[in-house]
């Protein structure tokens, strides 16, 4: 038996004459209901569930609410009759799974063919809800898409949008408008394009579109890549006055954290350090490992493989959060030496480095705030050179050179392990192995070619005595060294270069012109 009623929500009784209550169709079979929506509602005195179409003329919309409700009739008569065909037998419950089967369906119709702000929103429902992606990035990914969203609705106009006009059109007015209107830097602008590549291909997946976004290209420019050079890693190392037992600490920081020793049974039971100690340990032990900050602050005691008399080798052994991937790290004279400073008397399920007075991880935005004051009271004051592009133009100001500690940040980490694995001459694909990187592409981009480097290279290219004798066996001999005239104008060149007074590719022309 089907048929329409309505959803009382308190006592019948209860209700006045002009209330509205939701309709709804009943399904009886074999003592079982089944109650379905008809998305509609009506007033009371506009309802006689006794006549062939229950909402009375005197409801203004008296014909849509009717179609209504027979279409859903008409949909269950439909599910029954197609569960019968199937072999089954129709209970209210079976009806309700097709029914929501259907249901499914034509929203995902709908979406298919519909509007970017309904399938934005669903989006990011679910990157709320994604256990893969950590919450710095869901929170980048929600003001990506708000400002993304904002340009649509606001600056464009558009009270609909459909995903497929993510299309070159759309690519170029949003670059526009990112570089003239908001002056964004490349990269940022760069960053933006990916997360709405990401929310279309999401689309995709689900099935509510078979659009691809179109290539995109952001010219994000030259630029050096900053890294810790070893003198200034050692000298982090062997800086003590931030240490909580050194007695001038208080001139630089009054802040602490404090480690419970789970695993000592007598006195003391816990360890002090200053914050800036912690902050200053941190930042060398990553150089030391590689790892992401997120990671970084993740390891515990358990990450640490020791050696026994079947395998003395000692690592550090992690899962990457934002690749899943394991890598092994062994220690070095560095990171050794911290990770026993802060080990000592710990369990292996608590973390290497402490946690806040408040009992949480270290953020990545208190650890870089408090990275550049304490760099700059140890002296990191190498002048180095952070372009921002906007478009094809530098970006006013930053082609300044700077001192190390204004831009030093816990990005310098993975560079600086990179760039030692290079000047220690290991292979690029154990580097790759233990930095964790998979694409070549962005592993190459944690650093450049230096300019000692170039020098060094260029003193075995070309290098002959030009000297002609007067018999016919006279033949051009190799010479040991590079002439004294080449090496004062490399030389010449270099200064050039660290002035500022040329760019790196002006200086490799020069270098490449020299009539050898």
């Amino acid at each position: 038996m089907i048929y329409p009623s309505l959803n009382y929500q308190k006592p019948k009784s209860s209700y006045g004459k002009d209330e509205e209550v939701p309709i709804v169709v009943f399904y009886y079979f074999k003592g079982k209901k089944g109650k379905f929506s008809t998305g509609t509602v009506v007033r009371l005195k506009d309802w006689n569930p006794k006549k062939e179409l229950p909402v009375l003329k005197t409801d203004p919309n008296h014909q849509s609410k009717n179609l209504q409700i027979k279409e859903v009739e008409v949909t269950i008569g439909k599910m029954i009759e197609q569960i019968k065909l199937n072999g089954l037998i129709p209970y209210p419950s079976l009806v309700r799974v097709e029914m929501n089967r259907l249901d499914r369906t034509k929203e995902k119709n709908t979406k298919k063919e519909f509007d970017f702000f309904l399938l934005l929103d669903e989006f990011l429902k679910s990157v709320v809800i994604n256990t893969d992606i950590t919450h710095s990035t869901k929170k980048t990914i929600y003001s990506i898409m708000n400002q993304v969203e904002v340009f649509i609705r606001d600056v464009k106009g558009m009270k609909f949008f459909e995903v497929d006009n993510l299309d070159e059109q759309f690519i170029e007015e949003y670059q526009w408008y990112c570089v003239n209107e908001k002056k964004l830097s490349n990269s940022t602008i760069h960053s933006h394009f990916r997360k709405v590549r990401s929310f279309v291909n999401w689309c995709k997946r689900r099935g509510y579109t078979d659009w691809t976004l179109p290539k995109f290209k952001v010219q994000l420019g030259e630029n050096d890549i900053v890294f810790l050079q070893r003198d200034e890693l050692l000298k982090l190392f062997q800086y003590d006055g931030f240490d909580f037992e050194n007695e001038g600490h208080s001139r630089y920081t009054t802040e602490y954290f404090t480690d419970d020793l789970m695993g000592r049974k007598t006195e003391p039971t816990t360890r002090t350090y200053t914050n800036w100690e912690v902050y200053k340990d941190m930042l060398v032990f990553g150089c030391g490992v590689g790892c992401r900050f997120s990671d970084l602050v993740k390891l515990k005691i358990d990450n640490v493989k020791y050696g026994s008399e079947e395998d003395p080798s000692e690592y550090i052994r992690f899962t990457m959060t934002k690749t899943q991937k394991e890598v092994k790290i062994p220690f070095n004279t560095l990171t050794l030496s911290i990770y026993k400073k802060y080990s000592s008397g710990k369990t292996i399920n608590q973390y290497i480095f402490p946690l806040t007075p408040h009992g949480n991880l270290i953020s990545n935005q208190k650890f870089n705030q408090n990275l550049k004051e304490l760099s700059k009271v140890i002296g990191l004051n190498r002048r180095v050179v952070k372009k921002e592009y906007v478009g094809r133009e530098v970006k006013s100001g930053t082609e300044v050179s700077k001192p190390l500690y204004e831009v030093i940040s816990s990005h310098i980490v993975r560079r600086t392990f990179i760039r030692e694995g290079i000047n220690s001459n290991l292979p690029y694909h154990i580097i790759r192995t233990m930095s964790g990187h998979t694409d070549d592409k962005v592993f190459q981009g944690y650093f450049n070619t230096l300019t000692e480097e170039i020098e060094k290279g260029m003193e075995k290219m070309f290098v002959f005595d030009l000297t002609y004798g007067t018999s016919k066996d006279s033949k051009l001999q190799l010479q040991g060294e590079t002439s004294k005239d080449i090496t004062d104008k490399i030389k010449r060149y270099r200064q050039l270069l660290e002035e500022e007074l040329i760019s790196q590719n002006e200086f490799i022309q020069l270098i490449e012109n020299l009539n050898l």
